[in-house]
């Protein structure tokens, strides 16, 4: 969809950027007075140089073009429209909610971004899944690898535990190690 912004010189862009455009020239201005508002119904408004009839006509706005509102003044609106020029319009012609128009074109937009998020949180889901498996599987190896080497330690403690009992039999059978106690009673 495409819509008419300025004066009809034949500018034609999509909604969204129409929209950014208006909200890039509230932005751009400052002033915090101003508020965001679109030609509400199926209307070509000029546009005028003062608040009444009798001011000469510097443009026009047609339905759903974003303008951005300067102040009030009895029946009517002080308006910027998107290509920066200020004139005035009659009250009753404005809503400060976007068009439908422009907000399907907004949440297809968004629903599109969120399409892209949904694809990209799926896919990290899966390299997740995959990692958490390969660390599943290293624990695994690693447990049989700890319970392989308790195995061997247990092993040479045996041994270390046979041969010093052994050992230990052995001097002790020899009457030159045996010790005598020191205290006699």
């Amino acid at each position: 969809m495409r819509f008419r912004l300025g004066r009809g010189r034949g500018a034609r862009l999509p909604a969204l950027l129409r929209t950014a455009a208006a909200t890039l020239l509230l932005v751009s201005t400052g002033r915090a007075e101003e508020e965001l508002a679109w030609v509400n119904g199926e209307v070509r408004l000029n546009v005028r140089r003062g608040a009444g009839n009798e001011f000469e006509i510097i443009g026009g706005v047609s339905s759903n073009d974003p303008v951005a509102v300067l102040g009030i003044q009895g029946d009517w609106n002080q308006v910027r429209l998107a290509d920066g020029q200020e004139g005035w319009i009659p009250e009753g012609y404005l809503t400060t909610e976007p068009p439908a128009q422009i907000r399907l074109t907004d949440l297809e937009t968004e629903a599109g971004l969120l399409r892209e998020d949904l694809e990209k949180t799926t896919a990290q889901a899966e390299r997740l899944t995959r990692e958490n498996r390969s660390l599943g599987e290293q624990v695994a190896s690693l447990t049989q690898d700890t319970s392989r080497a308790g195995r061997r330690v247990w092993f040479v403690g045996v041994i270390v535990l046979v041969f010093g009992v052994l050992l230990g039999a052995i001097l002790r059978g020899d009457p030159r190690s045996r010790r005598r106690p020191r205290l006699r009673f």
